[in-house]
């Protein structure tokens, strides 16, 4: 879905293009000799000229129209998006979500924050993932035609839920090509006629069949009062490693934690502010650190707090999800990164990234040290291509752009080598080692690069 940024991107582009050919306009203008004309000429090219200004402020008004009607449009269809009843999820060619509407976050049970940048793949149960896929390359792959598939789904705390995808392949606003998918919750077509008339149970069995599923459940479920446990199924003894309920039953909530988590808070200030918050919100959610009573190894919990009453000692309703596996691979991630930024310290190298499709410049501090030494020629966000292009020996920026474009055509590895000119006025050498990695259709659309100044600097 198009956003006001992409809209006045547009409007950025169409500026830079108008003071473009302004400058080569006035370049000919300079070269071109004025020729002699009569008073007569001068005055039907002026005529002429007024002409031409009234039909331009006719097309400009006519722009204006058109634009405004675009923006109204993009307003209609923004609310038909947010609000609608199905749930809505717009993703890249690598599943990473881009746009979510509300139904759509309710489906999964997280928020729109939460959901952004991450890959929609996440939602889909393992089993069904390689289905999925299959699905994702038709839709892409498909001309104006959407595809349907019915799987399973999972929401942020795990629980399953039948679903119905229908996915349309779309262009996205830089270029390449976006998903549409429309999702529907199917789990009431799969429930049996029983529990369908169960799925609203009278006042005075509803608290039985709390007491059924809290029991049952395959979720580790505890009830709290006062920040105290009253009560906890089987799902929850095996997850802390307790074998005995009663040495549960009675003791705080962070009973079982550290004295401190990873941030340095007290875990217990920690269960207390969670809890104050599921009070006044009626819900709430955090992760900490707990340890396992048999073999005191160390597990990370997302805790959803629930308020079930209204009371000031209301009871809470917990839940906790082991997402152990899912820091400790967060965590190595962080390590290998520090591993490759202290590589590239000790090499004297930098990072730099291009994406051709929408001409986003990287660069970290490195590179821009070898590129500029320590002056502010580049700025320091995100930018185009046209900055580094600038700082270019002259006789290099030509050839550098083609080989820049060039290598973007087919994945692979391709090695640069570059005149720089410092702020100071001398020239270095810089070579460049770039990877293009692949979109999941096959399009190259990424170029990221290691940067180093070469040991001889050249004139």
């Amino acid at each position: 879905m198009p956003s006001t940024e992409y809209f006045g991107l547009r409007a950025d582009k169409l500026q830079h293009a108008l003071e473009r050919l302004r400058k080569k306009a006035e370049l000919r203008r300079e070269e071109m000799p004025l020729p002699a004309i009569t008073p007569d000429q001068l005055r039907n090219a002026l005529q002429e000229l007024q002409l031409q200004q009234i039909e331009l402020e006719l097309q400009y008004e006519e722009l204006m129209v058109t634009q405004a009607e675009t923006e109204n449009l993009r307003v209609r269809y923004t609310d038909l998006f947010e609000f609608a009843p199905v749930g809505y999820v717009v993703f890249d060619v690598l599943g990473v979500i881009q746009e979510v509407n509300q139904r759509a976050t309710q489906l999964v049970g997280s928020s729109r924050p939460r959901l952004k940048r991450r890959r929609f793949l996440l939602f889909v149960m393992p089993e069904c993932r390689e289905e999925f896929l299959r699905f994702t390359v038709e839709v892409m792959s498909a001309e104006g035609k959407s595809r349907s598939i019915d799987l399973l789904m999972c929401r942020e705390d795990g629980t399953p839920f039948h679903a119905h995808l229908e996915g349309l392949a779309l262009p996205s606003p830089w270029g390449s090509r976006q998903c549409r998918l429309a999702v529907t919750d199917t789990s009431a077509q799969f429930q049996t006629p029983a529990e369908l008339k169960n799925t609203v149970a009278p006042p005075d069995e509803g608290e039985s069949r709390f007491h059924r599923l809290f029991a049952h459940s395959d979720d580790a479920m505890v009830l709290l009062r006062n920040s105290y446990v009253l009560a906890c199924n089987d799902a929850t003894l095996r997850l802390f490693g307790i074998t005995d309920e009663n040495n549960l039953i009675g003791r705080h909530l962070a009973a079982g934690a550290p004295a401190t988590q990873p941030d340095g808070r007290p875990s217990r200030a920690v269960a207390e502010e969670g809890l104050l918050w599921a009070m006044r919100l009626n819900r709430a959610e955090f992760e900490w650190i707990q340890q396992r009573a048999d073999t005191r190894e160390p597990m990370w919990h997302q805790v959803r707090l629930t308020r079930l009453s209204g009371d000031d000692d209301a009871l809470v309703h917990a839940v906790f999800r082991d997402i152990t596996p899912l820091m400790r691979q967060e965590g190595e991630l962080y390590a290998q990164e520090e591993i490759l930024q202290l590589s590239l310290a000790a090499a004297k190298q930098g990072l730099w990234t291009w994406d051709p499709t929408t001409d986003t410049l990287t660069l970290d501090a490195r590179t821009r040290q070898a590129l500029q030494g320590h002056s502010e020629v580049i700025p320091d966000e995100d930018g185009t291509l046209a900055p580094l292009l600038r700082i270019l020996h002259p006789d290099d920026r030509a050839r550098a752009e083609i080989e820049l474009r060039q290598c973007c055509t087919s994945p692979g590895t391709v090695d640069f080598e570059w005149r720089v000119i410092w702020p100071d006025g001398s020239v270095h050498r810089v070579v460049s080692r770039a990877q293009v990695q692949p979109e999941m259709s096959g399009a190259p659309m990424r170029l990221n690069a290691v940067m180093a100044v070469a040991p001889n600097p050249a004139a």
